[in-house]
């Protein structure tokens, strides 16, 4: 080998081994991105949604309440719904009170009057929660809402005095789907939160 082939042989190893350097191994932004990724998908199969505008707003809240966690408020959400749920086919307005605002637990009373004054029953054969995530929390003034995405399965019916079925099919299986806003003071160490407002998914 003479002396020319010797420099480009120094040359190829030198040339290969920058190229593996820069290439063929992560760098730090790649196990940066590699670890937010994890987080993300940790975050998600909790059912909370990480995004920067709830970070705030659960900063707001922690003042008042320093035990909260979305993840926490979420567990107690989820019982929330299917204890209202339960109570006002029982016609529980009890239960309901504790839970729900003034405005909804007047809806609800109205509800199960009138079907008293109708001598109506409702049964709820079959009842499944299948999702429930938070949408979106803020704090608008000193009111802290959060806004839950639940998802489930129900068949419900109605029955007449006689007991016969007026509305609903035993037999049918409903997909229920709607955003429940919950919303308490951020001034107030109570860590209980009331049920505001039920709406529909807004489908993009």
């Amino acid at each position: 080998m003479d002396a020319i082939d010797l420099i480009f042989l120094v040359l190829t190893i030198f040339i290969a081994f920058r190229l593996y350097n820069t290439f063929g191994q992560k760098n730090e932004l790649d196990d940066t991105n590699e670890t937010l990724q994890k987080l993300q998908q940790r975050l998600q199969s909790t059912g909370v949604s990480k995004k920067p505008p709830l970070l705030t707003a659960e900063k707001q809240i922690r003042q008042a309440d320093p035990k909260f966690t979305p993840t926490r408020f979420l567990d107690g959400a989820q019982k929330a719904y299917e204890i209202i749920i339960q109570s006002f086919v029982k016609g529980d307005m009890d239960s309901l009170k504790n839970l729900v605002a003034p405005n909804l637990y007047e809806n609800y009373e109205n509800i199960i009057k009138d079907r008293a004054k109708k001598k109506q029953t409702v049964d709820l054969p079959f009842f499944r929660l299948v999702r429930a995530e938070i949408d979106k929390i803020e704090v608008v003034k000193s009111k802290a809402k959060i806004h839950v995405l639940f998802k489930s399965e129900q068949t419900q019916i109605i029955k007449g005095p006689k007991g016969k079925i007026i509305e609903g099919d035993p037999d049918e299986l409903s997909q229920i789907e709607e955003i429940w806003v919950f919303d308490k003071s951020v001034k107030s160490s109570n860590p209980n939160w009331q049920l505001v407002e039920i709406k529909p998914v807004e489908n993009d």
